[in-house]
C-alpha cells in the first residue's frame, strides 16, 4: 500500500489475484458499527474503491524470494520460531501460486519463498527508531550477519512491542502496521511492528463504539480478546502483516503492480 500496511488491510488470497477491486484506507481511529448485545466481534469499515491494479511496467521478483529475518529487540524463541514456520511453509501454500501469477517485464513471479537466516539486534538503536534507522539496522545486520546484498532477498526487521517506530510514511500503530521499500544501499526492506503494542478496544457488549488498532483483525468472530491461532498474538499479529508485504514486493518493489493511487495487491483485501 503506497509502502505501507493500513490498520485494516491483511493477507488474504482472493485478492491477490490480478485487478481486484478495493482497497483499504490508511487511518487511525474508526468508529465501530452497533452490535448485538454479548458480541466482541469486531467489524471493519468498508473500503473504499481505487479501481483495478496494472503493470506499470516494473520488473517482479522473477527468481525466488529469500526472507532475511532481524528480530529488532526480545522477542521470544517460540515467537521466532512461528515466524520461521510461517516463511518455510508459505512457498508451497496455495495462497503464493496465486501470487505467481503476476507477471513483469522479466517474467512472472517465480520460485519458494525461502528462510535465508535470522539474526538478533538488542536495541542497537534503543526503543525509539525514528526515520532512516531501518536502514541503518539493516546495514548492520547484514554486516554483522555476513549475508550477502542479495537481489532475491527481502530484508525484514521485526519489531518488538516495546519498541516505538517512525517513518516518513508516518508512525507504527498511528498510520500503518508495516510496510516495505528500498533502502538506500539497495536492498529490499520491509518494517513489521508487534501489533500487540496497540491492540485498539473492542466496543463493551451493547455498546457501538471501539478503538481501530492493528491487533483487531484477530478479534473477527472471536468473543475471546486473547484470542490467538498458534497460541502466540505475538507471532500471529507479525506473520499476518508479513505476508501481505511480502506479496506487495514480490509484485511491485519496481513500480508494477498497482492502482492508479499507488495501491497494491495486499491493499485490495
Amino acid at each position: 500500500m503506497k509502502s505501507f500496511t493500513a490498520f485494516i488491510a491483511f493477507a488474504c488470497v482472493s485478492a491477490f489475484g490480478p485487478k481486484p477491486s478495493t482497497t483499504a484506507t490508511p487511518t487511525s481511529t474508526t468508529n465501530v458499527p452497533s452490535l448485538p448485545s454479548g458480541t466482541y466481534t469486531v467489524v471493519e469499515p468498508k473500503q473504499t474503491s481505487q479501481g483495478n491494479i496494472n503493470n506499470r511496467g516494473g520488473n517482479v521478483m522473477a527468481n525466488g524470494v529469500n526472507i532475511y529475518a532481524i528480530f529488532y529487540g526480545s522477542h521470544s524463541a517460540g515467537t521466532q520460531s512461528i515466524v520461521k514456520n510461517f516463511i518455510n511453509g508459505l512457498g508451497s501454500s496455495d495462497w503464493w501460486t496465486v501470487v505467481k501469477s503476476y507477471t513483469g517485464n522479466n517474467g512472472a513471479i517465480n520460485g519458494q519463498v525461502t528462510w535465508a537466516g535470522s539474526y538478533q539486534d538488542n536495541y542497537s538503536l534503543g526503543k525509539s527508531l525514528r526515520s532512516g534507522d531501518l536502514d541503518k539496522i539493516i546495514d548492520n545486520s547484514v554486516k554483522a550477519a555476513s549475508w550477502p546484498k542479495d537481489p532475491n532477498g527481502i530484508y525484514v526487521v521485526f519489531v518488538n512491542n516495546d519498541v516505538s517506530e517512525q517513518s516518513s510514511n508516518g508512525a507504527f500503530c498511528k498510520d500503518y502496521c508495516g510496510y516495505h521499500g528500498i533502502t538506500n544501499s539497495g536492498l529490499k526492506s520491509s518494517m513489521i511492528g508487534d501489533a500487540t503494542r496497540c491492540p485498539g478496544t473492542l466496543p463493551p457488549p451493547g455498546g457501538s463504539t471501539g478503538t481501530a488498532g492493528c491487533m483487531q483483525r484477530y478479534y473477527r468472530n472471536q468473543t475471546d480478546p486473547t484470542y490467538s491461532v498458534n497460541g502466540d498474538q505475538h507471532a500471529d499479529s507479525m506473520v499476518d502483516v508479513l505476508a501481505h508485504e511480502i506479496a506487495e514486493t514480490a509484485s511491485d518493489y519496481d513500480n508494477a503492480w498497482r492502482d492508479g493511487q499507488g495501491y497494491e495487491n495486499g491493499d485490495k483485501c
